[in-house]
């Protein structure tokens, strides 16, 4: 999973193999450890209405079965809310191949994102 997060908002970007945890059940962690610290991030599925969660440096973002099932469409990119609590917006998107030229160290395995929309690549240009 990757996760970008600015002052206004977090988008998380998961893999093919993480959506399909996901369906079954299981839950996606990731962790940033600094020195003795951390910060980490966690989706789930399991609630009829989506739930962000941050309570001591964890945030847990509990999807809704409509949620994943929208995330399962072949044409869905991605899944986007905000939350009422705080006005964060929340972007679970699935990672598609970068579009633009990376050094052959950064590529991903073709597994590790899912394959592109038809106008995937005119639209990120």
């Amino acid at each position: 999973m990757k996760i970008r997060w600015t002052s206004q908002s977090v988008r998380f970007r998961i893999t093919p193999e993480e959506l399909e945890s996901l369906c079954h059940g299981q839950t996606v962690i990731d962790t940033l450890t600094l020195g003795r610290e951390g910060w980490t991030a966690v989706l789930s599925c399991g609630l009829e209405h989506r739930s962000p969660i941050i309570a001591h440096g964890i945030l847990t973002v509990i999807l809704s079965s409509a949620d994943v099932a929208k995330l399962l469409e072949p044409t869905a990119e991605g899944i986007y809310f905000t939350s009422v609590e705080c006005g964060t917006r929340y972007q679970i998107e699935k990672d598609f191949p970068c579009v633009h030229p990376r050094g052959g160290e950064l590529l991903e395995p073709a597994t590790a994102t899912f394959a592109p929309p038809t106008d995937f690549e005119s639209r990120k240009i």
